[in-house]
Order: structure tokens, then C-alpha cells, then sequence
């Protein structure tokens, strides 16, 4: 009893919902859209940082090159032929746009999240490493942006925006920010219900969506010992569901679970029970 909430760690959507999928749509700014129009000499250096990507992608990166260089050379042939309607149709790609076309894309997500410490200490438990090329000798506070590179040599980067919050960067392959943000609200659920002396226990799903179950077990607790459900959908939303509880409480619990995870409320639906006070007997709804 008591709320179910929706919990979003992004901080921009479209079409009327969050999720990394919808994000990826309206939240390229940042680094991508500084980069297109001219950015700083750092801006510019992070987003070079970022396509020193793996093997296999420099290959695919090179064969979409040939691809063009194919193409450009097969346009004088095609114009010699001015009946033809395939040449008439055809138009020439600018040096620009042939450019922008090889170069990886850089897929960037913004997030509530205003500090970086708690994400990079996820990025090291999925086997992320800061750059010791590329990472200043300041704190995590003072830099401006943070650059991770994975086992296999993909690349991350986190980047502080102005107003507050964080932006995340990666190049061609946007699973690499969902599996970060999911994993992120997973160990912070888990690690803030466990601080606030819940049991806790997590079951993983077969469709990739992670259960976690939390009971406080101080029966004294103003309207009573909370049970949260909370269920962390891939890109790294979470559901949760507050029961046995009366009162306003349950706000409360989870603000706290929003706050641990750097996400903010986008739902709530209030049950019976918040509008009980705290020692009131529950109301039962009998059907004859």
C-alpha cells in the first residue's frame, strides 16, 4: 500500500516518456552538437579521444569510407550519360557531408546525476578504467570531463554540464550507456536500501530486467516497517512500489531512492493506505 513511482535518471525525453530510446532521440547535444558547430580545442580533442574506437569498429569505419571513395569515383561515369535519368537523379555529396558520413557518430544521454564518483565507480565494476593519458591530475570535482576505456578498448566519457548534471558520451554502439545507467540505479537501489536497514534481495529476469525486494526490519517506524518493490527496466528506469506503509511516508522512501540513484520522480500513483495516518487500522475493501 501506500505509492507506486517511476523513477527516470534521464534528464531530457520525448514523445511523453523516458528511457534511453527515446533519449538518444532528443538529447544529442553536448559534445555531439559542440562538435558540429565549432567547438572549443577540448571539446574537439575528447570527441577525437572518443573515435579511437576498437579494431573491429576502424574496420567498419574504413570499409564505409571505401564505400564512399567508390562512389565518388564512379560519379563521372554516371554524368557522361545526361539521358540517363539515374545520372540526373544522382547528386553529388559535399566533402562535408562525405566527412561527417565516415566519421563514427558520437551517441550522447543526459542525466539527472550531478556528480560522477558513484557512476565511475560503476564504469570500474563493468571493467572501465580512467584514460591515465587523458584523466588530469585534479580531483574527480575539478575536471570537466572524465574518459574511461573499457577492456576491449571502447571508449566512455563523462562530461559535466554547466547548469548541473552529467553527459555521457560513447561512439556508434548507445548499449554501452544503457548497460552503465542500468547497472548504476541497480547498485545504488541496492546499496541505499541496505543503508537504510532494509533486507534486500535482487532476482535478474529472463528479459534482462532486475527485481529488488526490500523490508525494513524496524517494526517502530512512523506508519510502520516498509516493504519496496522495485523493478529496473534496461535502460535504467525504475519502477518501485511502496507497500505497507501508511501515511505520506512512502514519499519519503522514495525521494531517498531517487536521490541515491541521481534520478528524478516522473510518476506517482497513491494507494489507499496514503491516506491513512500512521496507527490508523487499515481499510479493507470486503465484496459480498
Amino acid at each position: 500500500m501506500s505509492n507506486v513511482s517511476v523513477v527516470t535518471p534521464y534528464a531530457a525525453a520525448v514523445n511523453g516518456g523516458p528511457g534511453l530510446g527515446t533519449v538518444l532521440a532528443g538529447a544529442a547535444v553536448g559534445l555531439a552538437a559542440a562538435c558540429m558547430v565549432g567547438a572549443a580545442v577540448g571539446t574537439v580533442a575528447l570527441a577525437r579521444w572518443l573515435s579511437q574506437e576498437t579494431e573491429a569498429e576502424r574496420e567498419a569505419v574504413a570499409r564505409h569510407r571505401a564505400q564512399l571513395r567508390r562512389e565518388r569515383l564512379e560519379q563521372p561515369r554516371r554524368q557522361i550519360c545526361g539521358s540517363c535519368p539515374s545520372a540526373r537523379s544522382t547528386r553529388l555529396v559535399s566533402p562535408a557531408t562525405s566527412a561527417a558520413l565516415a566519421s563514427p557518430p558520437i551517441v550522447s544521454v543526459a542525466l539527472h546525476l550531478r556528480q560522477p564518483e558513484s557512476l565511475v565507480r560503476t564504469a570500474e565494476k563493468l571493467g572501465y578504467r580512467l584514460d591515465p593519458l587523458v584523466r588530469p591530475a585534479a580531483s574527480l570535482h575539478q575536471q570537466p570531463y572524465l574518459c574511461l576505456q573499457g577492456p576491449a578498448g571502447e571508449r566512455l566519457a563523462i562530461e559535466r554540464q554547466s547548469h548541473g548534471g552529467l553527459l555521457l558520451h560513447t561512439v556508434q554502439q548507445p548499449q554501452r550507456l544503457q548497460t552503465l545507467i542500468r547497472q548504476h540505479t541497480l547498485d545504488q537501489v541496492v546499496s541505499h536500501l541496505q543503508r537504510a536497514g532494509h533486507q534486500v534481495q535482487t532476482t535478474t529476469m529472463a528479459n534482462g530486467e532486475t527485481q529488488i525486494w526490500g523490508q525494513e526490519q524496524n517494526p517502530h517506524l512512523r506508519g510502520g516497517a516498509a516493504e519496496v518493490k522495485a523493478q529496473i527496466a534496461t535502460d535504467g528506469t525504475a519502477w518501485v512500489d511502496i507497500n505497507r506503509v501508511r501515511g505520506n511516508r512512502c514519499e519519503e522512501i522514495v525521494e531517498g531512492i531517487a536521490q541515491a540513484m541521481g534520478g528524478q520522480v516522473t510518476g506517482m500513483k497513491k494507494k489507499d493506505a496514503y491516506f491513512q495516518l500512521p496507527g490508523e487500522p487499515t481499510r479493507t475493501k470486503m465484496r459480498i
